[in-house]
């Protein structure tokens, strides 16, 4: 997880239509392997995008690293207690004095400012038990992240053996906001599988210190910080190589779940949906994986089922997602979204059209919408008599929105004037939706799911009198989530997608009935 001020399927199958997923059996070209090794051990060093993916995909990829490459490699997926005298690394402790308090649940490591300036945690211990407020409060912390997810169904991060001291999951406390970052997990296994479960341990800040983490107080950073991280480690029980967009996405969603009152995850809105919805749902670019939390709030304020306080139907992704045992579902990520949104009768496509849409007005359309903010119009037109038509062209790439605004002039104020709407889009199973909201003057709202033909047509009217009406919103979208799977790419499932650069066409035409 990033610093938020310094950081900036088919495989040909349609995934509405439930595809079978690929398995981690399927073959998955490796050509260049080594090539991405190093790549990715640089984009380590460098601190360069999220900490943990990017110690994720080294530790899959190890072993495809040159020699000379192998023991870097080693020391960055290694525990912080694993290099006191060589700390090649950013978070390694520089004494063997290392101390450690755990419940029947889990364990927190950390060392004394006495015996390492820089990771010490701070000194107060206002109980006098000789444990430092921050570390218990750290312990809590990650008991109430544990519990809380367990008692919501989830599976417990898988144990690591006798690493940290036992096999109950681990935690350490060090300077690392010094290097942007608010904490991360590993996994340092000896081998990690491409699909399938391992364990993680964690890294938190040692002090959440003002000067390095502005937003919020330490304590309201360390507590989203620890409901992101730990969640990395149950989805690492999951599948460790599952989608990049879909671990960071959800991890971020959590954070305001199990911490409502921070809601430091509003600060990455305008990184995703919300803020450019013109790149993809999965895209990895500049941090969007962040920002498209916001699909999964949609979706845990429309199915609201749940489980110890947390919505139900992110947790049956995870399980179609699941690739830890023989028989699994081991969907990729859009598969398993998918599969949960089919057991409630929707479907991506579906949901994907409502949340664009939604996000035109977010104070009207989530529970905290007052705090987002409002995704960009791709256009806006005053309809008159006498330039009654708007004829427009788009482009469209996988899981993007455009919405179109027209509002009627005053001179149309008969009730029998109406907008006219024809869409000359790809068809359905290219991923073409569209929806129309009629804004009322009154304060209600129409919303009218238009019927595209099987090639992507539509010839229909809704209300759009002055008098009565104050705009009509036109959203349509590229819900495709049509993949050639498997050719290393940073989309989903490793795929290609195969409905990038779609041509529409929308004629919106005031008239009379």
């Amino acid at each position: 997880m990033i610093r938020r001020a310094l950081a900036l399927l088919v495989c040909s199958a349609l995934v509405t239509a439930v595809p079978a997923a690929p398995t981690a059996a399927d073959p998955v070209p490796v050509n260049g392997r080594e090539a991405r090794a190093v790549a990715t051990l640089d984009r380590v060093e460098t601190l360069a995008g999220d900490r943990t993916l990017a110690l994720r995909d080294l530790a899959q990829l190890k072993d495809a690293l040159p020699a000379e490459l192998q023991r870097r490699a080693a020391s960055y997926l290694s525990r912080p207690t694993g290099n006191p005298e060589r700390c090649a690394d950013f978070s390694c402790y520089t004494t063997r004095d290392v101390r450690r308090v755990c419940t029947a649940l889990l364990c927190v490591h950390y060392v004394e400012r006495a015996d390492d300036r820089a990771n010490g945690v701070p000194t107060r211990d206002r109980d006098d038990d000789g444990r430092p407020d921050y570390v218990e409060t750290v312990l809590a912390s990650m008991v109430r992240v544990h519990r809380t997810y367990v008692d919501a169904g989830y599976r417990r991060p898988l144990g690591d053996g006798t690493r940290g001291g036992d096999a109950r999951p681990d935690v350490y406390l060090a300077q690392i906001g010094d290097q942007a970052l608010y904490g991360y997990c590993a996994t340092d296994a000896a081998a990690v599988p491409q699909h399938g479960a391992t364990w993680a341990y964690c890294v938190l800040d040692n002090d959440y210190r003002k000067r390095e983490f502005p937003l919020h107080t330490p304590i309201q950073n360390m507590q989203v910080t620890a409901a992101h991280e730990y969640f990395h480690a149950v989805q690492f029980g999951y599948d460790v190589g599952e989608d990049a967009w879909f671990m960071e996405a959800t991890a971020t969603w959590v954070e305001d779940e199990v911490f409502d009152r921070v809601d430091d995850n509003v600060s990455y809105l305008s990184w995703g949906p919300l803020g450019q919805p013109d790149l993809p749902l999965d895209s990895l670019q500049d941090g969007y994986y962040y920002g498209a939390w916001i699909f999964f709030r949609h979706l845990t304020e429309r199915f609201r089922t749940s489980q110890a306080g947390l919505p139900e139907i992110v947790r049956t992704m995870w399980r179609y997602a699941d690739a830890a045992r023989s028989g699994a579902p081991d969907h990729y990520s859009l598969a398993a979204v998918d599969r949960a949104l089919a057991d409630q009768g929707s479907s991506v496509a579906d949901q994907f059209l409502r949340m664009s849409a939604a996000n035109q007005h977010p104070t009207r359309w989530y529970a905290e919408g007052r705090r987002y903010p409002r995704a960009p119009l791709a256009g806006t037109w005053w309809l008159t008599r006498t330039d009654p038509v708007a004829d427009i062209r788009l482009v469209q790439d996988h899981l993007t929105s455009d919405t179109y605004r027209f509002e009627p002039a005053s001179g149309m104020a008969a009730a029998d004037w109406q907008l006219r709407l024809i869409l000359d889009l790809a068809p359905e199973r290219r991923g073409s939706r569209a929806l129309a909201r009629v804004f009322l003057k009154a304060g209600g709202v129409r919303t009218v799911v238009l019927d595209l033909s099987e090639t992507g047509d539509h010839d229909g009217t809704v209300a759009f009198s002055a008098t009565d009406v104050t705009a009509v919103e036109l959203t349509v979208v590229n819900a495709s989530t049509r993949y050639r799977c498997g050719f290393g790419t940073r989309w989903s499932c490793h795929g290609r997608p195969l409905d990038q650069d779609v041509a529409q066409r929308v004629v919106a035409r005031a008239e009379r009935s």
